[in-house]
């Protein structure tokens, strides 16, 4: 049973565009000028139940951490950092913790 479906998704925005210079900047405070950016477009994801989508990011995570969240014995979970660290995914800091490059 998917816990998480998303197909063609899509996010767009406004981002306002800046022109260098003080005469521009003076200028967009009267008025301002905007395009549309594409933040995400066109993506498909499922997850199931149960499944684990991420818990590596920026910020550095403990080992035990990362057991408790995907219930992976450590044995398990040590081989795969691994793998992860070789192909230089994951870069592992000292203590025992992981972040994602």
């Amino acid at each position: 049973m998917l816990a998480i479906e998303t197909r063609n998704l899509q996010k767009r925005y406004r981002a306002r565009v800046k022109l260098p210079g003080l005469r521009a900047s003076l200028k967009a405070l009267a008025r301002s000028e905007y395009r549309e950016v594409d933040a995400v477009r066109g993506v498909n994801l499922a997850v199931e139940r149960g499944e684990t989508l991420a818990c590596i990011g920026p910020k550095p995570v403990g080992l035990e951490e990362l057991c408790v969240n995907t219930g992976l014995p450590t044995a398990v979970l040590l081989s795969t950092l691994m793998k992860l660290e070789l192909s230089g995914r994951v870069f592992k800091q000292p203590g025992q913790r992981y972040v994602l490059r």
